[in-house]
């Protein structure tokens, strides 16, 4: 994805996360849209990212990787503000809603995503 003359990489936690919660039956399951701060070249910015949390267990699946941690450490580590959870029925609908995986409250959109949203807008 192109934004000006500077390259935006995307991840796929918001698909990863989408698809994890709806392929699995574990009924305390949430799916968690937040902020995370960027770490090494992102350092500074603000990321939107999804995750998995079972009780105090965090399950990151996106990009190739495969974390599970205590919620504590996962909130400490990306200094995690503004989340937002749902249920698999909550996120069931919100997908159906909104055709797309996330996110979904403008409270947990970075600069880039609600560009991204209002520019998609059809008049």
């Amino acid at each position: 994805m192109t934004r000006g003359s500077k390259k935006v990489e995307r991840g796929n936690c918001y698909t990863i996360a989408g698809y994890y919660i709806i392929d699995n039956n574990v009924p305390e399951m949430l799916l968690c849209h937040g902020i995370v701060a960027g770490q090494g070249p992102l350092e500074g910015k603000q990321i939107g990212h999804a995750w998995i949390e079972v009780g105090d267990v965090v399950f990151d699946y996106s990009n190739g990787n495969r974390v599970v941690t205590r919620k504590e450490r996962y909130y400490e580590i990306g200094k995690i503000t503004r989340v937002k959870r749902y249920s698999k029925k909550e996120a069931a609908r919100m997908m159906l809603l909104h055709k797309n995986f996330g996110p979904w409250d403008k409270s947990v959109e970075t600069e880039w995503q609600k560009e991204r949203r209002e520019n998609a807008r059809i008049n």
